[in-house]
C-alpha cells in the first residue's frame, strides 16, 4: 500500500512538472551600474521556467574577477500551473578602470542581455593618513544642467569603519522640486583610504518644477558608533577579534557637501502638446486577438503602453486615440506603474481599449505620436505607432434577403379547371344518357374533393395558429425580458432582451431588417435613449468593474418603447422610422 502511494505521488508531481511552462527567460540585473575600482558589484541572474542548465560565467573573466557564486530556487502553483524561478547571485570585482561591459550571459539556450558598468578612480584621499570613521559621499546626474521636469538621479553613501549601533539621515526637502525616494537601501563594502568600509547607499529621484539654480542641500547623518575605553590601544574593529571587550558607544554626526545644479527651461523647438524630458521613451501595442480580426458587432482588444526612463507615471500622457465613425471606441482605465533600474525611475503608462466595428468595410485607423524630449542627445524625438489599414467583415448572423411568401390566391379555381372531364358528343343516340350519367357521378366526386381541401387547409392553418405565438405576444414577451433583466442590473441579458424586442418590432416591417447590434436600435430613440443604449454598449465592453444603472435604462425607455410597439401596428410595410428623427 505504501509503494503505491509512492507511485501515485510520484506520478502526480511529474505531471505538475509536465504542466510547466516550457518557455525559459533570463534577466540579468547589478546592484550597481557605477562602482570605484575598489569596490565589488553583485551581478544577479534569474531564469524563469524548466531550464536546468548553469549559467556560462567565463565570459566575465576577462574584466572581473569572480569572488563568489550563490544560488537560490522557488516555486509556484497557481490555477493548476506550476512555475519555476532559479536565481544565480555573483560577486565581481572589476580588474580594471573604465567602462566595463558585462557580456550576454548564456543558461541553456536563453541569453541575458548585456549590461555597462563605469568603473571610476579612487580618491585621492584613500591615501591620507587620517582616516575617519564615517562620512558621506554624494553623487548627481547629470553632474551640472538638466532640464525643468525632468529626474536628475542622486545618490548618497555613508561609510563607516566600526560598528554602527544606530543611526537617523535627515530628510531630502528642495524648494521647488518633487523628490522621490528610488527602491531600497543598498548594503556592501568598498575600500576608502586604504581600508575597508562598510557602506549603506540610499537613491533618490528629483525633478524640478522650475528653471534656474537648483541646490540639493546638504544631508546630515547622526547615530552611534561602537568605541574602544581610554586606556585601551587602537585597534582595527576588522582585525581585533576582542575588539568590543570594554568599548562604549559614541555619538557622531557627519555632513555632505551642497551641490548646485542649473536648471533649464522648455526649449523652444520643442513642438509637442506635452513636455517630456526623458532618457528613453517607448510606445508599444498589442493586440487580442493577435492578428486582429474585425467583424461588425465582435470588440477588439488594442492594450497601447507608454514607457518612459526618466519620467514617473504620473508624468506620463493619456494617449489621444482619434477614432472613425464605423467603429466605436471603449477604452478603460489606464493602469500606471513606477520602477526603477537602480538610478532612473521608469514610468509605465498602459491603456486598454475595445474596438467595436458597427459597420462593414476597409477603413484607416490613424497613426499615434507621442513627441519627446531625449535629455542624453538634447534633442526632440517622435515614438510612432503607424496607420493600420483595417478590414472589417460583416456581422456572422447578419440577415440576408428575404424570399416573397406565394401568392396562392385563385390557385384553386385553376387547379380545379384542370381536374374537368372533356366532354365528347357521341355519335349513337344512346351515348347521351351515358355521358350524363359520368357526368353527373364526375361532379359529386368534384364537390367532395373540394370540401375535403378546405378542411384540410382550415385545419393546418388552425395548427399554425396554435404554434406560433402572435406578433404581439412575442413582442411583450420581449419586453418584460428587458424589465426583468433592468431590475437585476443585469448589462448582457438586457442587450439579449432589447435586441429580441427590436427584432420582433421590425418583424411586422417586411423591408426593415432585425437589428444586429445595439447602435441600430439606438437609432429609434431619442437622444435621452441613445444615450443609455450606449452606455450599457460600453458596459458590456468595458474591462473594469463599472456597475450598470438597469433602473434609470428601464425608466428613459420604456415610455419609447411602448410608442415604437403602437406606431408598429399601424404600418404594413416599410422600414420603421426613428421615434425622434434628426433635424
Amino acid at each position: 500500500m505504501v509503494g503505491l502511494k509512492v507511485r501515485l505521488l510520484m506520478g502526480l508531481v511529474m505531471g505538475l512538472m509536465v504542466s510547466v511552462q516550457s518557455w525559459a527567460a533570463v534577466q540579468a540585473s547589478v546592484d550597481r551600474n557605477k562602482i570605484y575600482d575598489t569596490e565589488t558589484l553583485v551581478l544577479t541572474l534569474t531564469v524563469t521556467g524548466d531550464e536546468d542548465a548553469a549559467p556560462d560565467l567565463d565570459g566575465l573573466k576577462a574584466d572581473f574577477d569572480l569572488l563568489s557564486t550563490s544560488q537560490s530556487s522557488s516555486y509556484r502553483y497557481i490555477n493548476g500551473q506550476m512555475s519555476s524561478k532559479k536565481s544565480w547571485f555573483v560577486t565581481l570585482a572589476p580588474k580594471r578602470q573604465g567602462t566595463l561591459r558585462i557580456p550576454a550571459i548564456a543558461v541553456g539556450s536563453e541569453m541575458s542581455k548585456p549590461i555597462t558598468v563605469d568603473v571610476l578612480a579612487p580618491s585621492a584621499a584613500e591615501h591620507l593618513d587620517e582616516v575617519p570613521a564615517i562620512f558621506i559621499e554624494t553623487e548627481v546626474d547629470p553632474r551640472d544642467e538638466a532640464y525643468v521636469q525632468g529626474q536628475i538621479a542622486f545618490s548618497l553613501k555613508i561609510f563607516y569603519a566600526t560598528e554602527l549601533q544606530s543611526g537617523r539621515l535627515s530628510e531630502l526637502v528642495i524648494d521647488n522640486a518633487v523628490v522621490q525616494p528610488l527602491g531600497d537601501d543598498k548594503s556592501y563594502q568598498a575600500l576608502r583610504h586604504g581600508k575597508r568600509f562598510n557602506v549603506i547607499e540610499r537613491r533618490y529621484a528629483i525633478f524640478p518644477q522650475a528653471s534656474g539654480p537648483l541646490t540639493i542641500p546638504q544631508m546630515s547623518f547622526q547615530g552611534s558608533v561602537r568605541v574602544a575605553q581610554a586606556g585601551r590601544r587602537r585597534v582595527d574593529p576588522f582585525f581585533d577579534p576582542f575588539g568590543r571587550l570594554g568599548s562604549s558607544s559614541q555619538q557622531v554626526r557627519v555632513k555632505s557637501e551642497p551641490l548646485t545644479l542649473t536648471v533649464k527651461p522648455r526649449p523652444a523647438t520643442a513642438k509637442g502638446p506635452w513636455w517630456l524630458p526623458a532618457r528613453e521613451l517607448k510606445l508599444v501595442e498589442k493586440w487580442a486577438p493577435d492578428p486582429p480580426v474585425f467583424r461588425v458587432g465582435e470588440p477588439v482588444t488594442r492594450t497601447i503602453t507608454l514607457q518612459a526612463q526618466g519620467l514617473s507615471a504620473a508624468q506620463l500622457p493619456d494617449v489621444a486615440l482619434a477614432g472613425v465613425t464605423q467603429v466605436k471606441f471603449y477604452p478603460d482605465q489606464a493602469v500606471t506603474q513606477d520602477a526603477d533600474d537602480g538610478a532612473w525611475i521608469i514610468g509605465t503608462r498602459q491603456q486598454k481599449v475595445a474596438l467595436v466595428p458597427v459597420e462593414a468595410g476597409q477603413y484607416t485607423l490613424p497613426a499615434i505620436d507621442i513627441r519627446w524630449w531625449d535629455t542624453a542627445a538634447d534633442r526632440e524625438r517622435v515614438a510612432t505607432l503607424p496607420a493600420r489599414q483595417i478590414t472589417v467583415l460583416p456581422a456572422l448572423n447578419a440577415p440576408g434577403p428575404e424570399l416573397p411568401e406565394p401568392d396562392t390566391t385563385g390557385a384553386e379555381p385553376k387547379e380545379a379547371a384542370a381536374q374537368l372531364p372533356v366532354v365528347i358528343t357521341p355519335q349513337a343516340s344512346g351515348w347521351p344518357y351515358v355521358a350524363a350519367g359520368f357526368a353527373l357521378a364526375w361532379l359529386v366526386t368534384l364537390v367532395a374533393w373540394a370540401r375535403q381541401r378546405r378542411l384540410l387547409r382550415e385545419g393546418g392553418a388552425g395548427r399554425r395558429a396554435q404554434s406560433r405565438p402572435s406578433q404581439g405576444g412575442g413582442r411583450n414577451a420581449a419586453r418584460r425580458a428587458v424589465k426583468r433583466a433592468c431590475d437585476k442590473n443585469d448589462a448582457k441579458a438586457a442587450k439579449t432582451a432589447l435586441l429580441q424586442w427590436a427584432a420582433e418590432v421590425a418583424a411586422g416591417q417586411p423591408l426593415q431588417p432585425p437589428p444586429q447590434s445595439l447602435g441600430q436600435v439606438a437609432q429609434w430613440f431619442d437622444h435621452a435613449g441613445q444615450a443609455q443604449i450606449n452606455e450599457l454598449d460600453r458596459v458590456l465592453y468595458s474591462f473594469s468593474l463599472d456597475l450598470w444603472d438597469g433602473q434609470t435604462f428601464w425608466q428613459t425607455l420604456s415610455p419609447q418603447m411602448s410608442q415604437l410597439a403602437a406606431r408598429q401596428k399601424g404600418k404594413k410595410a416599410g422600414a420603421l422610422a426613428p421615434l425622434y428623427p434628426e433635424k
